[in-house]
């Protein structure tokens, strides 16, 4: 089942998720992307248009985090 098998580690616009995704992969982590926009009345689509959650195996949740947490190091 899905759910109980990938867990989401991060959610974005297109090029933070481009980002992420194209990190993970260099890894060899294999992540699975969700457009979250879908279905998201067009009133709105332009605030949310470009939303993706990305989801790792569960295996894979420490190392997609660190590697995430690199992708975007936080301002002292």
């Amino acid at each position: 089942m899905f759910d109980s098998e990938y867990v989401k580690v991060f959610a974005g616009n297109l090029i933070d998720s481009e980002n992420v995704i194209q990190n993970l992969e260099e890894a060899g982590i294999e992540p699975i992307v969700k457009n979250t926009s879908l279905g998201i009345n067009a009133a709105l689509a332009t605030d949310y248009q470009d939303l993706r959650e990305i989801y790792v195996h569960e295996t894979e949740v420490a190392q997609a985090t660190s590697i995430i947490e690199g992708t975007f190091p936080k301002a002292n």
